[in-house]
């Protein structure tokens, strides 16, 4: 079971888990979001809960916030979050035609150093990158790896 404040146990002197004070400074971590303490003050207080012996040590951590809300609660209150924009392709597409151009500059000096036309490979390089730009484009796919 993991530690709730607030929650009196017969014997205020049993010796707590690495769950429970795991679980207190998750808990001290939903206070800092909320707002009801600083990180200074969030650091303290985790320092003390992971020196925590017993229920009763916990407790002073946790004498002056208040009793956890119950989940039913807090899920009915928070506003759903929305998916983020996706921004346009502009730098994937900068990105391509800057390593497109120095590919070819590349291709071209060495061409002209030779005094032989070289096999145009920069092709491989712009061709198969700009193909799956332009697929990204055309069905909206997401760019990258996406985990699910």
């Amino acid at each position: 079971m993991p530690y709730q404040p607030n929650v009196r146990e017969t014997n205020s002197n049993t010796r707590l888990s690495d769950a429970h004070r795991d679980a207190a400074v998750d808990l001290l971590t939903s206070h800092v979001a909320s707002g009801r303490l600083t990180i200074e003050d969030f650091d303290g207080r985790a320092a003390q809960a992971y020196a925590a012996v017993t229920r009763a040590d916990l407790d002073d951590v946790f004498r002056d916030l208040p009793a956890p809300v119950a989940s039913t609660l807090v899920a009915s209150t928070l506003i759903e979050p929305q998916s983020p924009q996706r921004p346009p392709m502009s730098r994937e597409l900068l990105t391509w035609a800057s390593v497109g151009v120095l590919c070819l500059t590349i291709w071209a000096v060495t061409s002209v150093a030779t005094g032989n036309f070289l096999y145009p490979w920069p092709v491989w390089v712009i061709g198969p990158w700009g193909a799956m730009l332009a697929l990204h484009r055309v069905t909206g796919m997401p760019m990258g790896c996406t985990s699910r």
